[in-house]
């Protein structure tokens, strides 16, 4: 998979996805799979723009790096990038496709139907279609994909299902587990004294923060699949006051320091407590396990 800054040029034939794809849920995904089918059929490569930084103030639903793991999985072949500074904000909806034309060959531009664009996201799909008509490029607007209450599916919905720790029914709506993917740092090792070793991570800057509390999760450590509990949030038993992931997976037996891990999330199970003693602790953690 190619990746390169907005502007840098690139000489291939392209079907362009436009969009801001920070959550790239089942619309996002519905729009990238029919941007693949028109690629394969103008014998071009599909190519997503994607926007970085700068829209939401608590965080993405996805980092920039977690994003280019789901577009691969995907089938992208180019992603392209664009920081949202304040000089792009301020680029017109004219600049702003003036500038795909000069730097890219694109045969096929698909979007949202309600895709917005430029300056106050004043460009709509219409200006586009006109717009792309003069240099016969075509534009494809994809329709919107509907929850079951028929409103459409949205990174807004998706992020307040997981503010209010509903996992699963945000999983539902993204198409494939919500997942955080971050460096293993050291910890205070208090797990490791309770008989319970585990993975210790601090949440990206970038990255919204979900609910705290007790989840079930998934990963993949050495080609092979665990099970593991992870508390999201603070550890006041120990008087912890720091917001970090912290994950025991059932079964394994190494080390995970200075590992870059993808973490699955699954269900939440509980809230985080603060346990009278360490005995108490304990038996909560060997009831979380029994769940796995």
């Amino acid at each position: 998979m190619d990746i390169l800054e907005f502007k840098n040029k690139y000489l291939d034939d392209l079907v362009l996805c436009l969009g801001y794809f920070d959550g790239i849920h089942l619309g996002h995904t519905s729009l990238i799979k029919r941007g693949r089918e028109l690629a394969d059929k103008t014998n071009s490569k599909l190519a997503v723009l994607i926007f970085t930084g700068g829209k939401n103030s608590d965080g993405d639903i996805f980092t920039y790096e977690e994003r280019l793991i789901k577009l691969k999985a995907l089938n992208v072949d180019v992603v392209i990038y664009q920081e949202l500074n304040n000089e792009f904000k301020n680029t017109t909806p004219y600049e702003f496709l003036k500038s795909i034309n000069t730097f890219y060959s694109v045969k096929v531009v698909v979007c949202g139907e309600d895709f917005a664009y430029g300056k106050n996201a004043s460009g709509n799909v219409e200006f586009l279609k006109e717009f792309m008509s003069k240099n016969n490029i075509s534009v494809e607007a994809v329709n919107l994909v509907s929850q079951n209450n028929g409103s459409k599916v949205s990174t807004r919905d998706i992020k307040t299902l997981l503010k209010y720790g509903e996992i699963v029914k945000a999983n539902n709506l993204l198409g494939s587990n919500y997942f955080i993917r971050e460096r293993v740092v050291k910890g205070k090792q208090k797990g490791r004294e309770l008989g319970f070793p585990t993975a210790n991570m601090v949440l990206s800057k970038q990255k919204m923060k979900i609910k705290s509390g007790v989840y079930l999760t998934l990963s993949i450590i050495g080609g092979k699949l665990y099970s593991g509990i992870t508390n999201v949030g603070t550890q006041p038993t120990f008087n912890g006051e720091d917001y970090i992931l912290e994950t025991y997976f059932k079964g394994f037996d190494g080390d995970l320091y200075d590992k870059v891990l993808s973490v699955y999330f699954v269900e939440r199970i509980r809230d985080i407590k603060n346990f009278n003693s360490i005995n108490e602790l304990k038996e909560q953690l060997n009831k979380d396990l029994g769940l796995l």
